[in-house]
């Protein structure tokens, strides 16, 4: 256990815990009684003085909820975890609290341990998670690395007014460089503990505020404002930078090199090293939410053990599926039919109304199989794609083409991001976005 969150302190926490809902049932009992005494004083005086509606009218499950998740609240501060989270983790937690588990003994001791196991994943999630929402160019899988300058788009509009949510960016940043400084120093044998967030918090006010164009000097960064709205902050330590991009670096592990490096035709040749990443549930749920009404029949071209068919079957829909592999393809349940088949050689007939897909990213061959998908769809239908991000920002020459031909093909197409972590189930956590297309009438 960590040292801070001992057995003992375990034991007085669920312990004051439990004191203090006693006390709360013992007021909440005198004030039944004071209630009862005053109604029948009223009665008893024929109701000759006024009394306002009673005011505590919580039951014990509320007071019991409020103190469980303040008491969870206290112990991520215990373990110190606040530090490691960013603005949307920090969230999340609290999101989680409306509905607390109890704060027993049992619940602390295997909550705390889990928390603690997985400390340095919850920092490389957040540290992820903050970098890849300022820049997308940041999310190349065969090159991702922050540079020494950040940008917050659309930080201030009007007179200095600053917008929360590129503020919560920032904060997190220097969070993140004040918590890996602070590392490196204990690292080196000196005393020190990170800065509080409410220090951060003030100072970062304190610039937002200066009426000022002035740059401001911080010991990471050098931060500048712009009249277009946006803030630049240079960073000025480069072995925080070195750290950051080697941290970020294991976060994402054996990447998916999907830069295209050469020229390389349309091709309908099997690809080598294809790696099976099967899409899961909450990301398949952000594919097909909102589809058009209307839709009947969907073809899934990619479709792995059947993981899209299913949850595509389940919405009603008439699922085709298409698999290169035998043996996932016996696994595949809920689809009206299942074909073995290499996608890329199989014959295009435009009579689906949607196509829902997850293609291989290796190599680069989501184009293939994208563009040749569109091919299957009916006047009107829809495309949508999970694919690397860097299909929608990547600049190569074969990049840069494909996007041409997403304009060019589509009557209206978007990009959308997926949450950080969102394939951490299947395997990976390459950074992934949706395509979306509509084929013209």
């Amino acid at each position: 256990m960590n040292s801070l969150v001992t057995r003992d302190v375990i034991r007085d926490l669920a312990a004051a815990r439990t004191r203090f809902l006693n006390e709360v049932e013992d007021a909440q009992a005198m004030y039944q009684t004071a209630l009862n005494d005053l109604a029948e004083a009223k009665s008893r005086f024929n109701q000759v003085f006024y009394t306002s509606s009673p005011c505590l009218e919580i039951t014990s499950d509320d007071v019991r909820e409020k103190i469980d998740g303040s008491a969870w609240e206290h112990l991520i501060r215990a373990l110190n975890l606040h530090q490691l989270m960013n603005a949307k983790q920090l969230a999340e937690f609290r999101n989680q609290l409306e509905d607390a588990p109890e704060f027993t003994e049992d619940n602390i001791e295997a909550t705390a341990q889990h928390m603690i196991g997985n400390r340095r994943q919850t920092f490389l999630e957040g540290l992820a998670d903050t970098f890849s929402s300022l820049d997308k160019r940041f999310k190349s899988h065969d090159a991702f690395s922050i540079k020494s300058r950040l940008i917050f788009n659309g930080m201030y509009s009007g007179s200095f007014q600053y917008r929360l949510d590129q503020e919560n960016k920032f904060i997190d940043v220097i969070k993140a460089f004040d918590l890996l400084d602070t590392q490196a120093k204990i690292a080196a044998g000196e005393e020190c503990e990170p800065r509080d967030e409410r220090a951060i918090r003030d100072m970062v006010y304190a610039f937002h505020k200066a009426p000022t164009w002035e740059p401001l000097e911080t010991p990471y960064f050098r931060v500048r404002k712009f009249r277009n709205g946006n803030l630049h902050a240079w960073i000025k330590r480069k072995d925080l930078l070195v750290e950051v991009n080697r941290l970020l670096a294991e976060f994402y592990g054996e990447v998916l090199p999907d830069a295209v490096t050469k020229e390389r035709p349309l091709t309908t040749e099997l690809a080598k090293d294809l790696q099976f990443y099967y899409t899961p549930e909450l990301a398949g749920k952000k594919l097909t939410e909102d589809m058009h009404v209307g839709i009947q029949e969907v073809l899934e071209p990619n479709a792995g053990e059947g993981h899209l068919v299913r949850l595509l079957a389940a919405k009603g829909y008439a699922v085709d599926a298409i698999e290169v592999h035998p043996e996932r393809a016996k696994k595949i349940t809920g689809a009206r039919k299942v074909v073995v088949a290499n996608f890329l050689s199989v014959l295009p007939v435009a009579k689906y109304d949607a196509v829902v897909m997850n293609p291989p990213f290796y190599g680069a061959h989501w184009m293939d199989h994208v563009m040749h998908a569109f091919k299957f769809l009916k006047p009107f239908g829809e495309l949508r794609a999970i694919l690397p991000a860097t299909a929608e920002f990547g600049t190569s020459k074969k990049h840069k083409e494909f996007h041409q031909w997403v304009q060019r093909s589509s009557s209206h197409n978007y990009w959308k991001s997926l949450p950080t972590g969102s394939f951490k189930e299947s395997g990976t956590n390459v950074s992934t976005v949706i395509l979306y297309m509509r084929k013209p009438r």
